[in-house]
């Protein structure tokens, strides 16, 4: 059984590298959406810049210095981004809800528009997507035990120094609004719902990581309420006085991007009502749905805020765990 789920796993990943890399040069550029990303990126590698650029671009720009200037090396390292948020996606809910679990939440992660869209194009948000997949493991590994699992101290010691390093990135390239705080948030309740069994350790990252995250609520407050148009890293865009949009914008985006698997949604979530079965069967696997709950509830936040008032047609980035809670209900 294990060794089926292994080559199941397997099979998983080659598939959706065969979806992510198969023709990457046999269709043009989008104009004039791609060909933007492109032209910027182009002009970083023939002249520099003084001025911030978008993450994308300058990985679509090291595609070019590397491999040339064309279609499929400016896309490569967006698609190779996309696998690394497979592999955060599966690496999480193996550690959590175990190998069956975590090959499909791989599965259904490499086969919804929301992932696809943004990891075969050189304007894909697949990196910053990683960037927050590989926060939420990082980070909840460092607060929340998996079921059975040895570490000591050292090992909750440098999960949480991993975490502290890609909160950094991920801060920095993505802004600590939509790609920092919705999983420092959900590593945080994870280690919240775990203290009454929790190690020393464990309890010192949990509060440790509980003051970092304040620390960035109470800077993003100050930026919502300055106001400034200058681009600031703790929302990741600045004031440019944009209309609002309705409460139901990111839902929508979600349902249609992560079709078809949206409509098991309900299932997945129905199961989180029904706490003291699961609960007493795996506190750890029950302490992570709840997390991934968390995680996708900041997220719809963080991005409904920062349509408000800082910027338009920003996606989606929390697909670890839409992803995890239609594995682990599958």
């Amino acid at each position: 059984s294990r060794r089926r789920i292994l080559l199941g796993s397997c099979s998983v990943f080659a598939f959706a590298a065969g979806l992510l890399l198969f023709r990457l040069s046999k269709f043009g550029i989008w104009d004039p959406w791609e060909l933007h990303r492109a032209d910027d990126a182009r002009r970083l590698l023939e002249s520099g810049s003084g001025t911030r650029v978008a993450f994308g671009t300058w990985l679509v720009s090291q595609g070019f210095r590397i491999f040339g200037v064309h279609e499929w090396s400016g896309r490569l390292p967006i698609a190779l981004c996309g696998l690394l948020c497979l592999w955060a996606t599966y690496a999480l809910t193996r550690r959590y809800a175990g190998p069956r679990a975590a090959m499909y939440a791989s599965l259904v992660a490499s086969t919804c528009p929301l992932f696809l869209f943004n990891a075969r194009v050189m304007l894909g948000a697949a990196p910053d997507m990683a960037l927050s997949g590989l926060l939420g493991l990082v980070a909840i590994s460092a607060l929340l035990p998996a079921e059975g699992s040895s570490e000591g101290a050292a090992g909750s010691g440098l999960w949480l120094a991993a975490a502290l390093a890609v909160c950094v990135a991920t801060t920095l390239t993505g802004g600590a609004l939509q790609a920092t705080l919705p999983p420092l948030g959900a590593a945080v309740a994870a280690g919240s719902l775990a203290w009454p069994t929790a190690s020393r350790m464990r309890r010192v990252a949990t509060v440790s990581s509980s003051l970092l995250l304040l620390a960035a609520l109470a800077l993003i407050a100050r930026d919502v309420q300055r106001d400034a148009s200058e681009y600031s890293i703790w929302l990741g865009g600045g004031s440019s006085g944009a209309s609002p949009t309705t409460f139901d914008y990111v839902l929508e985006q979600v349902f249609h991007g992560f079709a078809p698997w949206s409509a098991l949604l309900p299932l997945a979530l129905s199961r989180l009502a029904i706490p003291a079965p699961q609960q007493a069967a795996s506190p750890p696997r029950w302490a992570f749905a709840q997390a991934c709950l968390i995680w996708l509830g900041l997220a719809y936040a963080a991005q409904t805020l920062f349509l408000s008032r800082y910027g338009h047609d920003v996606t989606f980035l929390a697909l670890v765990p839409l992803a995890a809670l239609v594995g682990v209900a599958l």
